[in-house]
């Protein structure tokens, strides 16, 4: 989490990727679901919007497994910025094109 906080998101990723084979070794499903939404966060920052999902939707799904309803809420969340950035996007391209 430090690596994030100082605005490092490279070594986030690393961390959280490092995190999540570990968890996954391990099957600790609520660990995997906090580092799958966490790598999806980064990529998110990124604006890598599709990556982002690609970890989203498994961490919502292990949210879902493990009845996890704040865990669900946020993720939930984070999917809901995505469209929101991606609409909003597609709207300026839209206008872009009308020049």
């Amino acid at each position: 989490m430090i690596y994030y906080y100082q605005d490092n998101l490279p070594i986030s990723l690393q961390y959280y990727l490092k995190a999540l084979k570990i968890a996954e070794e391990t099957n600790n499903k609520a660990l995997s679901a906090r580092a799958l939404a966490n790598v999806g966060l980064i990529f998110e920052l990124q604006h890598d919007y599709i990556k982002a999902l690609d970890y989203y939707l498994p961490a919502l799904h292990l949210k879902k497994e493990l009845g996890d309803q704040a865990g669900i809420t946020a993720i939930m969340t984070n999917i809901g910025r995505i469209y929101k950035a991606k609409t909003i996007l597609k709207m300026h391209w839209i206008i872009i094109q009308d020049l």
